[in-house]
């Protein structure tokens, strides 16, 4: 796949399942994050990391009540 091509066919997916991300995964999908551009190259955002379903009650309302906050 090229780059554009990726690009072009990027999609958002907010189906979850009950199976837990595997660590080693979950450091390379951040790695790879933290590597994109950005505006200036500001890198001007965080990463929380939880699995707890209590934190994440908590932080839903700093990002809206969206749903995805609770469920993911």
């Amino acid at each position: 796949m090229t780059t554009t091509s990726s690009m072009k066919t990027r999609r958002t997916v907010r189906a979850y399942t009950d199976q837990p991300l595997d660590q080693v995964l979950l450091n390379d999908l951040l790695e790879t994050a933290f590597r994109a551009s950005n505006t200036g190259n500001m890198q001007a955002y965080a990463v929380i990391i939880t699995r707890d379903q209590a934190n994440k009650e908590a932080l839903a309302p700093l990002h809206f009540i969206q749903p995805q906050v609770t469920k993911a």
